[in-house]
Formats: structure tokens, C-alpha cells, sequence
């Protein structure tokens, strides 16, 4: 069954451990931290800084990565420090030589925003809809700040879900079955893959010469600019080979950014012909409640005919979700001054939502129902600022063990996209009761 971008969102609604209250409160700004001690102001003077300063249009990952850059003491990393501390921010910000993957949503038109990244160093630059991605010097993530072309961006996140190469898909699916019996192969269809890369670490023209590819006649790379990658893109590839080994191939990395995304899968059907594309990739930032640039990219290949597949993820029972009323006010101020949503649907006052974290690394994909100025269409962009932070069984912030920073999403979000992501990491071995407070 092919995929339409409802049902793309649909799924990546339930994808990761948070998904928003619908409807929110605007950020009421430091009025709590009066009531707090020295220990905590100071932790909430340098979260404000990053929200409110220069770089707040970046986002805290950005933000992180461009003072580690200058050596600024507030996110000085210590390697004694890391590994004594339970607790750290895990971050979303894929760096290379030098550079760093950003999604930047333009204040008007993205064309604008494109030119004067480029202008400041931006390599791999993609446009689509306001959305522009590609890799900045991490020493122009300042001057990018300062950009009036420039609405709003964080740093590029992706997870591509396609898992080991082994496989029994084909007699799981009875393809080989059907192959038999309607006496199909996939001659005449070329089917378009999107995910992290094809070739980084070497092997293609092996498996193509064993089979498990097709002749290379027969597959056509349009991007292969993933890398560092895993391959999962080849990995996808041999598994279509089983199941329509007579199939042409087209690959294109989905690892670039958002817009380019978006432009790849335009590219794979309208450049290598493909009436077939599938990937395995979501972006946590990816707008839930609306269809944003990557949808709007299925929906027009789509109406020109051809077949799109994403694959769904399992994560559905990591999420929790409120439709009913949106934003409840607990009457409880939060860290930055805001008022705690109330977790509790009765008449009673639950501020912090308790759960299990798992030793290793949890993303947090944050939504609320607000328009997301990345969709263009002339979408305003939220009109509301809602952080979402994480606190320890007492009820005390729980703060990154390197930079002193509460572990939340915290991005400055008014005109720009209703979407907090971060994530944090465990040490140790043994999962931990903590909660999650939204203000």
C-alpha cells in the first residue's frame, strides 16, 4: 500500500518518547527564578543566555557546538567530568571536519536565507519550501545567528530504521510466492531508495558482482553524499533485489538535511525515473500535526503516479500524547517562569509526568498544535515558546554534567516551528525513574 503524507505523519506522531500537548502557554520570562538558590540561578542565567543571547536563534545544540568550538568555558568538556557524571546531554549536532548539518527555516524567502549561508560558508546547500539545509562552518554559526534572512534553526537530526541487512522479508512477505504465481518480477519499475548512503564504507561493486545487487547498468546513484554512513541505503537495495530482482535502482542519500530530503525524493522520481521510492529515515524535527516539507515532497510525486513506502518504526508505546483541552495551567511556576502543564485529566495536579529511562541514549521529539513556519504556504510560524525539561525523582532539574545546563529542549520558538528536540544520555546500567515537566 503506498503511503500518502497523512499517514506519514500519523506514524511519526508515535515515533519517540514525547509528543506535545496540543495547544500551549507562552514563556513567561525569569519571574521563578527569584524563589530559586544561587546554584540554580546561575544554571538558569546560562540556560537563558543560550535561549535569549545571540545564538538563540540556533538552538542549544548549535549553540553547544559552536562554543566548544571557541573553547568557551561554560560547555568546556572534561573527559573526568563525563565519566563521572550520570546524566548527559546527548548531542543531536553531526559535526564534520569542521562543519556542522543545520535545517534553517528562512524569514522569507529561502532563496535569500540560501544565498547568505552560502555567503558564510555553507556547502551541500538545499532549499525547499522555507527550509534550508547543508553543512555550515561551525565558526560561522554566530554570524548566521545574526542573519535577518534567517528565522530559526537546530541542528539536523536523523534516524534511518531499516536494521540488519539479514533478512527473511521475501518469503515472510510471500513475495517469492507471488512472484510464481502472477509471474512478476519488477521488470519495467525502477525503485527510487532513500536512506543514510550506498558505498561509504566500500562493498557495492562486491555484491554486485555476487548478485545480491543488480548489474550496475541498472542502478543509478544521484547522491551518495552521506558519509560517514552505514550503508543502509545498499542494505535496502539487496533486500529489494530479493523481492523484484528484475527492478532498475536509483539511491539517494536522505542524510543531508531536511531540504534535501525533500529535493531527493523530487529527484529520484522526476531525474531516475522512479515509480517506486522508499526510505527509511525520519527527522525528529519533522512537524507532527501538519505535513511539512518532506511530506509535501511525497504528496508531489504522488500525483504524478508514483508508489511511495516509508517505513513505520515501533516506537508507538514510547510517546505520550494530550488531545483533550490542550495545555492545562497547574498553577505551578517551571525553571524559565512558565506554568507547568498539568499532567492530570481530573481535578487534581500532577505538574511532572513520570517515567523509565533506559541506560544509553533517548531522543525526545517534542510537538504542540501551532502552525510551523518551515511548511511555507505563508504559516506563521508558533505563537507560543514552550520548553520542555527533565527532573530527577525529587522534582530537581536534572542538569548536563559537563556544561551546568538543564537537559531540555529550549529553543526560542515564536515564529518559527512548534518542535522542541533533545536528547540525554545514562550512564551506568540500570534505568531510572525521572519526569518530564512542560512550561
Amino acid at each position: 500500500m503506498a503511503r500518502c503524507k497523512s499517514e506519514r505523519n500519523k506514524r511519526r506522531s508515535n515515533l519517540y518518547t514525547m509528543l506535545a500537548a496540543v495547544g500551549v502557554a507562552a514563556l513567561v520570562l525569569p519571574a521563578a527564578a527569584q524563589a530559586q538558590d544561587d546554584a540554580t540561578n546561575a544554571m538558569i542565567d546560562k540556560a537563558m543566555a543560550t535561549k535569549t543571547g545571540e545564538m538563540a536563534k540556533m538552538g542549544s545544540d548549535l549553540a553547544a557546538a559552536y562554543d566548544r568550538q571557541q573553547a568557551s568555558e561554560s560547555f568546556a568538556r572534561s573527559a573526568e567530568t563525563a565519566a563521572s557524571g550520570l546524566f548527559r546531554s546527548a548531542s543531536l549536532a553531526r559535526e564534520v571536519d569542521g562543519k556542522v548539518l543545520i535545517d534553517a527555516v528562512a524569514a522569507g524567502a529561502a532563496a535569500d536565507l540560501l544565498q547568505d549561508l552560502e555567503a558564510l560558508g555553507l556547502e551541500k546547500g538545499s532549499s525547499f519550501g522555507r527550509m534550508v539545509s547543508g553543512w555550515l562552518p561551525v565558526d560561522a554559526l554566530a554570524d548566521a545567528a545574526a542573519l535577518g534572512s534567517l528565522q530559526q534553526a537546530r541542528a539536523s537530526a536523523s534516524l534511518a530504521n531499516v536494521g540488519s541487512v539479514t533478512s527473511e522479508g521475501d518469503p515472510s512477505m510471500l513475495s517469492d510466492i507471488a512472484r510464481f504465481a502472477a509471474r512478476v518480477s519488477g521488470r519495467g519499475s525502477t525503485i527510487g531508495v532513500l536512506s543514510d548512503s550506498y558505498d561509504c564504507l566500500g562493498g557495492a561493486t562486491t555484491d554486485i558482482a555476487s548478485g545480491d545487487l543488480p548489474p550496475a547498468k541498472k542502478i543509478t546513484i544521484l547522491d551518495d553524499s552521506g558519509c560517514p554512513g552505514s550503508d543502509e541505503g545498499r542494505a535496502m537495495m539487496q533486500l529489494i533485489r530479493d523481492v523484484a530482482p528484475r527492478a532498475n535502482q536509483a539511491f539517494h542519500t536522505a542524510f543531508n538535511g531536511q531540504a534535501d530530503f525533500a529535493n531527493g525524493i523530487v529527484e529520484l522520481a522526476e531525474q531516475a525515473g522512479s515509480n517506486i521510492v522508499v526510505d527509511d529515515v525520519i527527522y525528529f524535527a519533522e512537524p507532527m500535526f501538519q505535513d511539512g516539507i518532506i511530506a509535501q515532497a511525497v504528496d508531489q510525486v504522488k500525483a504524478s503516479g508514483v508508489a511511495y513506502f516509508s517505513s513505520a518504526g515501533n516506537g508507538g508505546r514510547n510517546s505520550w500524547e494530550s488531545a483533550e483541552g490542550g495545555f492545562a495551567d497547574s498553577g505551578v511556576l517551571g525553571v524559565f517562569g512558565g506554568i507547568r502543564h498539568d499532567f492530570d485529566p481530573g481535578p487534581g495536579v500532577d505538574d511532572l509526568q513520570s517515567f523509565i529511562l533506559a541506560p544509553g541514549t533517548t531522543i525526545f521529539a517534542f510537538n504542540w498544535d501551532q502552525p510551523a513556519a518551515s511548511v511555507g504556504g505563508g504559516a506563521p510560524g508558533s505563537q507560543s515558546d514552550v520548553d520542555i525539561l527533565l527532573y530527577n525523582s525529587d522534582g530537581n532539574v536534572i542538569v548536563d554534567s559537563n556544561t551546568g545546563l538543564p537537559i531540555a529542549g529550549f529553543l526560542d520558538n515564536i515564529g518559527g516551528d512548534p518542535v522542541e528536540v533533545f536528547g540525554i544520555q545514562l550512564g551506568g546500567t540500570e534505568p531510572v525513574e525521572i519526569n518530564i515537566g512542560i512550561e
